[in-house]
C-alpha cells in the first residue's frame, strides 16, 4: 500500500496543476465579455476548471465541487452564505428524497420483482428480454433519479443472470447473448433517463435553467413533451441493437422460466412491498398533478421518503448510509449554486449570445446539433 501513495499523490498533483492551468487560461487568455465583472470572470474560470476536473477526476467529484464552492467565496465574488446556498435548493432535496425512495425499491426487492414480472411475460426471445428490461427501467425511472442505481441495482443483475443461463460471460462467449443484452439495456437507459423530470439528477437542473429563461417545466409537462419520442425510441432501440449486435441465441425460453422461478422464490408481495407500492404510486400521482394541486414536487418526495421511514420500510440507517445519495448532494448542490452564480453574473447570457452570433447562419437542424454538443 505504501508504494501506491507516491503515485497517487503525483496523479493528484498533476491533475490539480492542469485545473489551475485551465483557470488561468480562462481568466487571462480568453477575452472577458464587457458585461461580465472581473469577479464573474474568475468564477467562470473556477467553473471551467471544475468541469474539466469532473472529467479527469484528480480527486473525487464531491471533494472537487466542494473546493470550487469554497473558492467561489474567496475569489468569485460570493459570500459564504451565497456559496453554500445550493445545499438549501429544493431541486437538490427533490433528488435526495427520490434517492431514498429508490433505496427502498432496491432493498425490498420490489424493483427486481417488477423486472422479473416483465421478463416472465415477454422474455421468450432475446429481443423480448431487452424490451422487458427496458420497460422495467421505464417504470422505475419515474421515481429513481439515477440510471446507475436503476441499472446497477435492478436491471443489470437480471440481465447478467439471463446471459449466464446460456453460458454467455465476458470474453469469448459474450456474443452468445450477454453483449446484446447489455448494449440494449445501456441504450434504453439513455432514453428512459430523458423521459422523466426525475429520470436522472441533471434533469431538474436543466428545468431550473429553463425557468431562468422564462420556461416553467413541471413533472407532467416534461413527460408530456417526452412521452411520444421516448416510447418511439424504446421501440426502435432494441431492434437496431439486434441488427448491429445480433446474439447467437435469439430464442430464450429459459429466460422466462428463470423469471417465473425467481418470482416463485420471492413469494407473494410482502407488507413492505405493498406499502412501498402505495407510496410509489402516490408520489408519482402527486408529481403528475402538481400543476393543479399546487403541492410542490419536493414536498411530495420528502413526504414519500418520510412515509417509508415512519412505516419501517426504510430505516434511518439506510438513509444515512446511502453513500451515492450524499455524494450527489455535495456535488449537485455545489454545481447548482455555481451555475446560478454564473447566470447572476451575466456569464450565461454572454455565452448564449456569443454562440447565437457564431451560428446565426445555420438552420434549426445545425443549431440543434451544436446545442447538443455544447450541452454535452
Amino acid at each position: 500500500m505504501a508504494a501506491e501513495h507516491p503515485y497517487r499523490w503525483r496523479r493528484t498533483a498533476g491533475g490539480m496543476a492542469l485545473l489551475a492551468a485551465v483557470y488561468f487560461a480562462v481568466f487571462y487568455v480568453v477575452p472577458k465579455p464587457a458585461t461580465v465583472s472581473p469577479a464573474g470572470w474568475r468564477l467562470t474560470g473556477v467553473f471551467a476548471a471544475t468541469i474539466v476536473g469532473l472529467i479527469i477526476q484528480p480527486i473525487p467529484g464531491g471533494a472537487l465541487v466542494l473546493l470550487a464552492v469554497t473558492l467561489s467565496a474567496v475569489i468569485g465574488g460570493l459570500s459564504v452564505e451565497q456559496a453554500l446556498g445550493g445545499y438549501a435548493d429544493k431541486a437538490v432535496w427533490l433528488v435526495m428524497a427520490a434517492f431514498f425512495i429508490s433505496r427502498a425499491l432496491i432493498n425490498t426487492g420490489l424493483g427486481r420483482r417488477i423486472a422479473l414480472f416483465f421478463v416472465r411475460l415477454f422474455g421468450k426471445s432475446s429481443i423480448g428480454v431487452s424490451y422487458s428490461l427496458a420497460l422495467s427501467d421505464l417504470l422505475l425511472a419515474g421515481v429513481i433519479p439515477s440510471n446507475g442505481a436503476r441499472s446497477g441495482g435492478v436491471i443489470l443483475p437480471i440481465a447478467r443472470s439471463i446471459a449466464e443461463l446460456y453460458g454467455s460471460k465476458p470474453g469469448t462467449t459474450a456474443t452468445v447473448l450477454g453483449s446484446f443484452l447489455l448494449t440494449a439495456v445501456y441504450q434504453s437507459i439513455c432514453v428512459t433517463s430523458a423521459m422523466f423530470y426525475t429520470g436522472q439528477a441533471s434533469n431538474p437542473m436543466a428545468a431550473r435553467l429553463a425557468a431562468g429563461f422564462g420556461y416553467h417545466v413541471t413533472w407532467l409537462s416534461w413527460l408530456t413533451a417526452s412521452i411520444v419520442p421516448g416510447l418511439c425510441s424504446l421501440i426502435v432501440v432494441p431492434w437496431v441493437v439486434l441488427r448491429l449486435n445480433r446474439p447467437s441465441v435469439e430464442r430464450t425460453p429459459e429466460a422466462a422460466a428463470f423469471a417465473a422461478r425467481a418470482l416463485a422464490e420471492m413469494g407473494p408481495l410482502t407488507g413492505g412491498e405493498k406499502i412501498l407500492m402505495i407510496v410509489f404510486l402516490s408520489v408519482c400521482g402527486l408529481w403528475a398533478t402538481s400543476s393543479w394541486s399546487d403541492i410542490d414536487v419536493t414536498i411530495t418526495a420528502l413526504f414519500g421518503g418520510l412515509a417509508l421511514m415512519l412505516t419501517g420500510v426504510l430505516s434511518w440507517q439506510d438513509v444515512a448510509g446511502d453513500r451515492a445519495a450524499w455524494d450527489l448532494f455535495v456535488w449537485y448542490g455545489g454545481m447548482i449554486r455555481l451555475t446560478q452564480a454564473l447566470s447572476d453574473a451575466g456569464v450565461t447570457k454572454a455565452f448564449a449570445q456569443g454562440v447565437a452570433n457564431t451560428f446565426s447562419g445555420y438552420g434549426w437542424v445545425g443549431l440543434f446539433t451544436f446545442a447538443i454538443v455544447i450541452y454535452f
